[in-house]
């Protein structure tokens, strides 16, 4: 449609130019040819009367019938009415004669003008035939001082003759220009037409995203230029999309795979972008974010606070702030100021601090309580030691107690620094496991033959529960022997003599389940958890007395962790307590 119109309008354009052309033309033309008739037939008219003048000079006596036939001849070799007019107006002589006013003619313009100067011209519309005529007339002076007057007249061109024929001519050439210009314009449109509806489509493919279709339009005209530059734009511009896309892609993936919360804000405050770790630390809804105000969408007036104090200044904010009073989870807010005069917005970068901070609670508290751990054994070392040096190593009676006293604690203390060198080389991954497919059948066997002296000394019976003997587990030997060592020891440590502890082994859900039952002093329900923490203990005078370092249960959780399994514990008060391995099946 809309080549079409631009065709009509380039017809309409060319066609109205030619047509005003035309009819500016034309009355020139015609007062032009009008111009050319007058002067041709004043001539003419001027020539009879000349004939006419001498021919009077010549014969002044002349009678009505002499003037007659002569102004016949000359009537005859002309296209002209003439008349010959005596002083008084009358009329002597007139060719052709058929339809010649014969009244007085000394009122006519041209013979007024005659009679004053010689020579007189009038042009009239003739009543009878309504005709254009002009007239020209000429005084002709007798030797007897009389006068009188020779006319000649010639109807000028009107709307027929030779004008008519000319104006006629006029029009068919004028037609003929207008369908010459049609056609001309028609063709014109089209060549047009063509190439401008190409780019046109092709543009509209460019503003769809389809940058892919070349236009195929050569010429050295505008056109052609035009294309060529349309098409310098769509490969550009498929660049510059592509280039955009890829680095929005990647934009969106970085912000994706953040574990650090961003939010972008505009110089209104409103939300312009926001990552997905922002949404879990906020708990956002995911939807019907962007645009809306910040303070509306996260509620929280210490971001609202750190967003605004950047807008109004240069500096960067950092802000710690806590998101709820149940989980305790801090996290921290750093403020930046988007680059741009005046200040676009505000990117908010957000970190969870939660775990940070428990880490170094963890540093503080492990600190605290390894310098605890070793104080006790190292003051009763220095203290039996600064008594035998005051001269208790003297008292036969009593120094080799304190010597073994000293053994004791010394032993304690080494046990305390292997246990806390394991521990570490477990929790950072320098521990190399030898993963093979171990039976646990052999590793119980070999743990029983090492506990039994310390459970017969206690009077506590080891049990070994039918099981499937050959079951093995994915998990390193050593540290499989770790696990149930610290297992069994802890039982036999809290069992009271007569006691028994108890070893079994199942499949279950793919895993492996080895289980160490005891019928010792049990664990109240809510210690289980923290059973497993290092030095934490449930009587930690009993524990020290039993020579235990707090350290185990920690090594037997980080131990199962390391092969994919878990522990877990189940007790009650008074009622013994049985700890589950899981580890995977082989």
């Amino acid at each position: 449609m809309w080549s079409s119109r631009l065709f009509w309008k380039l017809l309409a354009a060319f066609l109205a130019l030619n047509l005003g052309l035309l009819l500016v033309a034309l009355p020139l033309l015609i007062a032009a040819e009008r111009e050319r008739a007058e002067t041709a037939s004043s001539e003419e008219l001027r020539s009879a009367v000349a004939v006419l003048q001498s021919l009077l000079r010549e014969h002044p006596r002349a009678t009505a019938d002499q003037l007659q036939r002569a102004v016949q001849r000359i009537a005859d070799r002309t296209r002209l009415r003439v008349t010959v007019l005596g002083g008084d107006g009358a009329v002597l002589a007139v060719a052709p004669s058929e339809g010649a006013d014969r009244r007085s003619q000394l009122e006519r313009p041209e013979i007024v003008e005659a009679a004053s100067k010689g020579l007189g011209t009038s042009v009239r519309v003739q009543p009878v035939s309504g005709q254009k005529t002009l007239f020209y007339a000429a005084r002709v002076d007798g030797p007897d001082e009389s006068a009188r007057f020779v006319r000649a007249s010639l109807a000028l061109p009107g709307g027929g003759g030779v004008l008519g024929r000319w104006r006629w001519t006029i029009w068919g050439v004028v037609v003929g220009i207008a369908a010459l210009t049609t056609g001309v314009t028609y063709l014109a449109a089209v060549r047009i037409r063509r190439p401008l509806r190409t780019m046109t489509d092709a543009a509209l493919a460019i503003s769809a995203g389809d940058f892919d279709q070349p236009l195929d339009i050569t010429g050295n005209d505008e056109l052609g230029e035009m294309a060529e530059a349309l098409n310098r734009v769509r490969r550009e511009l498929g660049t510059s999309i592509g280039r955009l896309r890829q680095s929005s892609d990647r934009l969106e993936t970085v912000l994706r795979g953040m574990a650090e919360g961003v939010i972008a804000v505009d110089a209104q405050q409103r939300i312009l972008l926001v990552n997905e770790a922002a949404r879990r630390f906020l708990r956002l809804d995911p939807t019907n974010l962007v645009g809306r105000p910040l303070i509306e969408a996260i509620r929280n007036n210490t971001l609202y606070e750190a967003a605004q104090a950047v807008l109004l200044s240069e500096v960067t904010k950092e802000v710690e702030f806590s998101l709820d009073a149940e989980t305790a989870r801090r996290v921290t807010a750093i403020a930046t100021r988007l680059p741009g005069e005046p200040c676009p917005g505000v990117v908010l970068v957000l970190r969870d601090m939660t775990r940070l901070k428990q880490l170094e609670n963890m540093r503080r508290d492990f600190v605290a309580n390894v310098s605890h751990e070793l104080k006790t054994p190292l003051a009763t070392i220095k203290a039996l030691a600064e008594t035998l040096t005051h001269g208790a190593i003297n008292d036969t009676e009593h120094n080799v107690t304190f010597v073994r006293r000293i053994e004791e604690q010394a032993d304690r203390l080494h046990q305390l620094i292997l246990d806390l060198l394991s521990l570490a080389r477990i929790e950072s991954g320098r521990s190399a496991f030898d993963v093979e497919d171990v039976p646990i059948s052999s590793v119980v066997a070999d743990c029983l033959a090492g506990r039994n002296p310390a459970a017969q000394e206690k009077n506590v019976v080891l049990r070994v529960s039918e099981s499937d003997i050959a079951q093995r587990v994915r998990a390193d030997a050593e540290a499989l022997r770790q696990i149930l060592d610290n297992l069994v020891s802890n039982a036999i440590n809290y069992t009271p003599a007569g006691g028994s502890v108890t070893i079994a082994w199942r499949q279950q859900n793919g895993l492996v389940e080895l289980s160490v039952t005891d019928t010792g002093i049990g664990i109240d329900p809510s210690n289980h958890q923290r059973v497993f923490e290092r030095f934490y203990r449930v009587d930690a005078a009993r524990s020290r007395e039993l020579g235990g370092t707090g350290l185990g249960l920690a090594i037997v959780k980080h131990l199962a962790e390391s092969f994919g399994g878990s522990v877990s514990v189940e007790s009650q008060i008074g009622s013994g307590a049985t700890f589950r391995v899981r580890l995977p099946r082989a």
